[in-house]
């Protein structure tokens, strides 16, 4: 199968919020959900191995790149029905919020800010504030390697924080149902507008960035309160370490940002540093929010 849709050794650093990353061997641009489950045959067809790349905002890929194909799914439908929402998988964050603001439906204030689709974020159960958009959801149709669609409720994802079950079953997203809730335009824009101003003053806008880089941590809490990873590598001495040209954000310390020139290595570098020193002060192992592909060094990877 050939067609505009699929590339040859293409450079990934331009997908990702990150700006970092090497080349994948094939690499098939998906505008549609049909052009989504096209790309999925070709690579079952050829035996090629897969990467599914969405708004390439929570992902680093390895200097080396893919010996595969990456799959981007740009496929970005969306229809209204009352206060429910059908949107395809690659649709933009900020899209979505943008037109249910328009339409003066709510409920997904607290994503403001946050890059990335759809589908990405039910992947990964994206929220702040302590909410998630998991609780938005109503169905999904999922496509598994072989091709088979079907249809499946909240349940089936097994969520919790920042975990679906599809990071094990490896089934893609296709459509997303999410209920939303009849609010004011203008009281939705001020919420958004206020989250986005608290962003705009602790997040590193004008550098390459995955957002944070490890999760928060679980404790025995009742309440379920989790210790900011942020937090602990502040009070290891963590803000302003650097490895190469990747640094700790000195705002926020549980972000690791490409200064300029940056190399994967330089990132994995800095994060093992980072949980040696968290781990030798606080016996806590601090775990990867981000999404590392590709294949690594020997001494990286017991990161």
């Amino acid at each position: 199968m050939k067609g505009r849709e699929l590339s040859r050794d293409v450079a990934l650093a331009p997908y990702t919020t990150y700006g970092i990353g090497g080349r994948a061997d094939y690499f098939w641009e998906a505008p549609s959900l049909d052009s989504l489950k096209k790309g999925l045959h070709f690579a079952g067809d050829e035996g090629i191995p897969l990467f599914l790349l969405g708004g390439g905002s929570n992902v680093l890929f390895a200097d080396e790149g893919i010996r595969g194909m990456v799959l981007r799914n740009a496929a970005s439908g969306l229809v209204f029905r009352g206060s429910t929402v059908m949107a395809d998988s690659g649709l933009p964050l900020e899209c979505l919020l943008k037109e249910a603001r328009a339409l003066s439906l709510g409920g997904l204030e607290f994503l403001a800010g946050i890059p990335g689709t759809v589908g990405g974020a039910l992947y990964g159960n994206a929220g702040a504030y302590g909410r998630s958009i998991s609780e938005t959801l109503v169905k999904a149709t999922l496509i598994d390697a072989g091709g088979i669609e079907r249809e499946v409720g909240p349940d089936y994802f097994e969520f919790r924080y920042r975990h679906s079950s599809l990071k094990h079953t490896r089934e893609i997203i296709l459509t997303a149902t999410l209920e939303l809730r009849e609010r004011d335009s203008d009281s939705i824009g001020r919420e958004m507008e206020a989250i986005m101003a608290e962003r705009r003053e602790k997040h590193p806008w004008h550098h390459g960035s995955c957002g944070c880089f490890f999760k928060n941590v679980a404790t025995d809490d009742p309440g379920g309160r989790k210790l900011a990873a942020g937090k602990l590598l502040d009070s290891v001495g963590a803000r302003g370490l650097a490895r190469g040209r990747a640094l700790v954000y000195e705002k926020h310390c549980n972000f690791l940002i490409n200064a300029g020139g940056a190399t994967a290595r330089d990132i994995l570098s800095l994060a093992a540093l980072l949980k040696e020193k968290v781990r030798e002060a606080h016996h806590i192992t601090l775990e990867e929010e981000v999404q590392i592909i590709g294949e690594r060094p020997p001494w990286e990877r017991s990161i």
